[in-house]
């Protein structure tokens, strides 16, 4: 009979999802990042006729504008607390982290199996330990050299590695 051998491979698709959470990682960092510099130029009373800052009010005021009126603004020569641009900013956040939860719990394990056929037998381990003895030379007292008998070339020589004669 011939032996057969099972190798199995279990691979964590974990890794492959990594660049699409960077990429959304990245983009809601973006987001958040605009909201805040609407946030800090509202703050600081930045004038709302530069091109810049005239621009990062258009684009944010979709989002922002549907937070507007939750809570009133607070304003003193110049800058503006604007809540709802706080209130933005959370709620993206909030928003991130779950998307970012859900990428992240759709990881799949992948197992693949191969058999295969051998011609030669494999050592298998034991299950359980066994008892092994080894043999440990003995000291004994040196003896007289005794002669050695010699015998007749048609019968067959047997040799030890113990160092003790052949019975």
């Amino acid at each position: 009979m011939d032996p057969i051998s099972k190798k199995t491979e279990t691979r964590d698709s974990r890794s492959e999802g990594r660049l699409g959470r960077r990429i959304v990682a990245v983009l809601f960092s973006f987001v958040e990042i605009v909201f805040a510099f609407r946030l800090v130029f509202k703050l600081f009373g930045a004038s709302g006729s530069n091109g810049f800052v005239k621009a990062l009010y258009a684009v944010t005021q979709p989002f922002v504008g549907l937070f507007e009126g939750i809570f009133p603004k607070a304003s003193t020569s110049g800058s503006v607390l604007e809540p709802a641009t706080l209130i933005a900013l959370v709620v993206v956040g909030l928003i991130a982290l779950g998307v970012l939860k859900i990428m992240g719990g759709s990881t799949q394990q992948t197992e693949r199996t191969q058999v295969t056929r051998n011609d030669v037998p494999q050592a298998v381990p034991p299950t359980q330990p066994q008892n092994i003895q080894v043999n440990q030379p003995q000291t004994t007292q040196p003896q007289a050299a005794q002669p050695v008998a010699t015998q007749p070339q048609s019968a067959p020589t047997t040799a030890t590695t113990d160092g003790n004669e052949p019975k």
